[in-house]
């Protein structure tokens, strides 16, 4: 997947689904359990988000970044979280 520079994706959950985020190109930012405290992975790194756990990921850069992301556990959904 790609995120545009300074793309910002939403805060929000999954109910039944853990995702694995792996950097591929450039840095991608995290935030979990509605935060402002954020983890920045850079190429090679990952990070895994528990079903439930409200997150947001964006790119802080002024290039594209690129990652990969995988979901396990269940069916997948996409539940907008109160910011």
């Amino acid at each position: 997947m790609t995120l545009a520079p300074r793309e910002v994706a939403p805060l929000h959950f999954h109910t039944l689904v853990d995702e694995h985020i792996v950097c591929l190109d450039g840095q991608i930012s995290v935030a979990v359990n509605g935060t402002e405290t954020e983890t920045v992975l850079s190429e090679g790194q990952s990070l895994v988000i528990r079903a439930g756990t409200p997150h947001r990921i964006w790119n802080g850069c002024n290039a594209p970044t690129q990652y990969l992301l995988t979901q396990s556990g269940g069916k997948y959904d996409f539940c907008l979280a109160d910011s």
